[in-house]
C-alpha cells in the first residue's frame, strides 16, 4: 500500500510540474499513540547578571530542560519498551521571568527554558525505518505527528486529532508542542453506535454516515441518528476534558480548539464540542472557540493538486512542511544533541 501511494504520487508530480520527482528521502511521522510526551523548565541563576547571555549559555540551559523531559518520559512510561528520543522542542526561553525570542545579548540574572520531549519504543521507529528500507528511501526523517501539526499551527491552542481507534490531544504554547495524550475513542466509535442501535453492517453504516452528512436523510432519520451519536459523543467530550485536566499547568488553556482527522468530520462532532460547557471544570480564561483545522490555514506547502485538502489530511501536510522549518543556532545545537540520544 506504501509503494502503490508513493507511486501514485510521484505520477502527480509529473502531471503538476512536467516532469517526474522521485525522492531519495522521506519523513515519516510518529503517531501520537506510540508517543510519551513531556515537558520540563530549567532556570539557571547567573553568577553576573550584568553581563551579556552568551550562546554557549543558552545551549546548556535548553539542554539541561530536555535531559530533564526526557527523565519525565521515562518515568511515565507503563510499559518495559526502550524509549528513544523522537524529536525535541524549544517551547519558551525567559530572562528574568519574561518571554524573549533570543537571549544572546541580553542581561539578567536568570535564564530559563522550556523544552518538549517526545519519546516513542525503540521497536516501532526500527520498524518505520525498515519500511523506508523496503521503500528503497534513505534513512527516513522520524517526527513526531503532534510537533509537526503545533510547528504549523504556529499559536496557542488545543488540537484535536479524531482518528479511527483513538483520538490525539494537543496542547501547544507560543506554536510548540508543551503535552500531548492520546486516548481509545474516535471515530469507528461514532460508527459502532450506529451499527448497534440499527442493526448494520460496517458498509451500511458508511452509506448511512454520507447520508446524514450530506442531508439527504429525512427529519425524522437524522434525529434518530442523532439520538444515537449522543451518548458516544457525549463520552468522548468527557475523555478529552480528561486528557485536558491533566494537562493543565498554571496557566489557563489556550481558547483555540481545532479538530482534524477523519472522525471530526462528523457534523454533531463540531457542533457538540461548541456546545459543550468546557469551563465548568477546566482553567479556560473564556469560553473556547471550537474550529476544524482546516489545511488552507496553513501557509505552506502549495497546493498544486488541483484538488482540495481536507481536515483529514492536516497531519500529512504539516509533515511535508518540516524540513523548511529547522532553525540554526545554539538551540538547534542543543536540541539536535537530544535527538541523537547523546543525554548523559
Amino acid at each position: 500500500a506504501c509503494e502503490a501511494a508513493l507511486c501514485q504520487a510521484e505520477d502527480m508530480t509529473e502531471e503538476t510540474t512536467g516532469r517526474k520527482i522521485v525522492p531519495d528521502t522521506a519523513v515519516i511521522g510518529v503517531p501520537a499513540r506510540w508517543l510519551t510526551v513531556a515537558s520540563q523548565t530549567f532556570a539557571l541563576r547567573r553568577p553576573r547578571p550584568e553581563t551579556k547571555i552568551e550562546e554557549g549559555e543558552v545551549e546548556r540551559v535548553v539542554s539541561r530542560a530536555g535531559r530533564l523531559a526526557f527523565q519525565d518520559v521515562t518515568t511515565r512510561r507503563t510499559n518495559t519498551a526502550t524509549p528513544l528520543v523522537v524529536d525535541a522542542s524549544l517551547v519558551s526561553l525567559t530572562v528574568d521571568g519574561h518571554r524573549v525570542t533570543d537571549p544572546v545579548g541580553f542581561r539578567g540574572g536568570e535564564l530559563g527554558a522550556t523544552v518538549c520531549v517526545a519519546a516513542a519504543p525503540d521497536e516501532a521507529l526500527s520498524a518505520l525505518r525498515a519500511l523506508a528500507e523496503a521503500l528503497e528511501l534513505e534513512p527516513p526523517r522520524l517526527v513526531a505527528e503532534p510537533q509537526a501539526v503545533a510547528r504549523q499551527l504556529g499559536r496557542d491552542g488545543i488540537v484535536l486529532d479524531v482518528g479511527g481507534a483513538t483520538t490525539g490531544v494537543f496542547l501547544m504554547r507560543y506554536g510548540r508542542l508543551l503535552a500531548a495524550d492520546t486516548m481509545p475513542l474516535g471515530g469507528d466509535g461514532f460508527s459502532q453506535s450506529l451499527a448497534a442501535v440499527f442493526n448494520l453492517t460496517g458498509r451500511q453504516v458508511q452509506a448511512l454516515r454520507r447520508a446524514y452528512e450530506e442531508g439527504l436523510l429525512a427529519a425524522e432519520d437524522a434525529v434518530q441518528v442523532q439520538v444515537a451519536l449522543n451518548d458516544t459523543i457525549q463520552s468522548w467530550l468527557r475523555a478529552v476534558e480528561g486528557c485536558l485536566a491533566r494537562m493543565a499547568g498554571a496557566d489557563d488553556l489556550p481558547h483555540q480548539i481545532y479538530l482534524c482527522g477523519g472522525g471530526s468530520r462528523w457534523p454533531d462532532v463540531l457542533d457538540a464540542a461548541r456546545a459543550h460547557p468546557w469551563m465548568q471544570s477546566l482553567p479556560f480564561a473564556r469560553y473556547p472557540q471550537v474550529q476544524r483545522l482546516d489545511p488552507v490555514q496553513f501557509p505552506h506547502p502549495v497546493n498544486d493538486t488541483g484538488r482540495l485538502w481536507d481536515v483529514e489530511e492536516s497531519v500529512a501536510l504539516s509533515l511535508a512542511c518540516w524540513p523548511t522549518q529547522l532553525d540554526e543556532g545554539p538551540v538547534e545545537r542543543a536540541l539536535a544533541t537530544l535527538r541523537k540520544g547523546v543525554l548523559e
